[in-house]
């Protein structure tokens, strides 16, 4: 699952692994 800003903004990508851990990722 991953969400995306506007331009300029930040990228937000959050998954969800096998064993159902989330992880969250952000990138400028």
């Amino acid at each position: 699952m991953a969400a995306r800003a506007s331009d300029g903004e930040w990228m937000i990508l959050i998954w969800r692994d096998r064993r159902g851990q989330q992880g969250e990722y952000v990138a400028p």
